[in-house]
């Protein structure tokens, strides 16, 4: 019986350790709700790795339309120099669509690429969509092993 009470604890336990701090690009918020953590399982990374993110929030009381992108911003704590990542249309990431008003949502976003070329985005759908949330968040990035002969 005492095992089935510690696995909550177990699952807390977990989930802080695979949350990082982030913060909105505005640095104020947006109208349509708030992200309460972003988990990356595998935090450092190296430059060859493209994690899977999750983001987890909360919409206000607007519904979240499925049209939506998400912009990330990633910065790496080896330069310190921000550096844009990719957009996501929110739908496709989200568990339900569309996120109704009220509700917590999870986003799950796989391959972040970690290097980008500056103005090369993902997908064309970008001047389409509306953008309605954009986090920026630090990873660590392993130093690059290479072996020279």
């Amino acid at each position: 019986m005492a095992i089935y009470h510690l696995q909550p604890l177990l699952l807390l336990l977990a989930s802080i350790f695979l949350s990082v701090d982030f913060e909105y690009c505005n640095k104020s918020g947006y109208d349509y709700g708030n992200i309460t953590r972003v988990e990356i399982p595998q935090d450092p990374v190296s430059l060859d790795d493209e994690p899977t993110i999750k983001i987890f929030g909360a919409a206000y009381s607007k519904s979240i339309p499925c049209d939506s992108e998400v912009n990330l911003e990633v910065s790496t704590i080896v330069s310190n120099v921000s550096h844009f990542a990719t957009d996501y249309n929110f739908c496709d990431s989200a568990d339900e669509c569309p996120i109704q008003p009220d509700t917590n949502f999870v986003l799950t976003l796989p391959n972040l690429p970690l290097i980008q070329v500056e103005g090369d985005r993902n997908g064309e759908s970008h001047d389409k969509a509306t953008t309605i949330m954009c986090i920026e968040f630090m990873l660590h990035i392993l130093p690059s092993t290479s072996i020279s002969a």
